[in-house]
């Protein structure tokens, strides 16, 4: 494009065929011109060219105009006149439970809960979820769509956390109802998922302690001892029950503990006679192998 300006004091200024300022302040002319006529598009080059992005959107090349619009998947940007912008999913950050191997996958079943924190493996595409009992909650149906579902309270998995039981000086024919003797019925759970309090790793649970505080000699025929029931359990479990020498919380190779299963009615450890029973002996249930199960043991402890 050529530009002339022609500046002079005097009249009489010659106008150029394309750009000319002239003396009379006519319109523009042409491609960019003042005075003269008005300007023959027809022979006047196109400013815009075939290629050109015409950001004022104006209609002398509309096609070309710069437009971004988002595609349906979120992560491509298209701009008329072939142009297309590639950028990263921004949508989701991988790698977290409700955005675990992809944006869409939520990690079952669902939500955090009292008992269940869920995991996801990495934050790659190929992530896997999984989940994580918190406090002394188990998963007994291996299922992450419930989650860690039963609780295991109280815990009493040492001598210091022993649940206490009062043994009574006289017996009773009542079989537990009152103090002499005494039933207990609780639970002990167990899964093959983490947890996040240690023991971290809980496929037998927690052992269930017992201190037991016997009052005088009892009846004269019955020494201190304790029975386990697991009647009804899978057929596969195991289960010790153990009971501490008076003063002791450490049990008799010889008679201080017995192995049960489901098969059996009942289990009992007895101490030998002692002339004198009144102390404190502490008795000690756990699971050794089987299948886990929401059951209940009923534990008799007498003198």
């Amino acid at each position: 494009m050529r530009w002339l300006m022609c500046l002079a004091m005097a009249t009489g200024c010659t106008r150029s065929a394309d750009n000319v300022i002239g003396e009379d302040g006519a319109t523009p002319s042409g491609d960019m011109r003042l005075g003269g006529t008005a300007p023959d598009l027809a022979d006047t080059p196109d400013l815009l060219s075939a290629g050109d992005m015409d950001p004022a959107g104006d209609a002398a090349d509309p096609t070309l105009d710069m437009v971004a619009t988002p595609d349906s998947s979120g992560d491509m940007l298209t701009v008329a006149g072939d142009m297309i912008i590639t950028a990263p999913d921004a949508s989701c950050t991988l790698g977290d439970p409700d955005h675990c191997g992809s944006c869409t996958t939520v990690c079952p079943p669902g939500t955090d809960s009292q008992g269940t924190q869920r995991t996801c493996s990495d934050a790659t595409a190929s992530a896997t979820c999984d989940i994580t009992c918190t406090g002394e909650f188990y998963d007994l149906d291996g299922k992450t769509s419930t989650g860690c579902e039963a609780q295991d309270l109280p815990v009493q998995d040492t001598t210091t956390t022993a649940v206490v039981v009062t043994l009574g000086d006289a017996f009773s024919s009542d079989l537990g109802v009152t103090s002499n003797p005494v039933t207990v019925e609780s639970q002990i759970y167990g899964d093959s998922r983490a947890h996040d309090s240690a023991p971290t790793s809980r496929p037998n649970g927690r052992p269930d302690w017992y201190k037991l505080l016997v009052m005088g000699n009892g009846d004269g025929k019955h020494t201190v001892g304790a029975c386990l029931d697991i009647h009804g359990f899978p057929s596969d479990d195991i289960f010790e029950l153990c009971i501490s020498d008076k003063g002791t919380s450490t049990f008799s190779a010889t008679y201080g503990c017995q192995t049960l299963n489901p098969t059996t009615a009942y289990n009992c450890v007895q101490l030998p006679v002692d002339s004198s029973e009144a102390g404190t002996y502490y008795v000690r249930v756990q699971r050794i192998s089987g299948t886990w199960t929401a059951m209940h043991y009923s534990l008799w402890m007498a003198h």
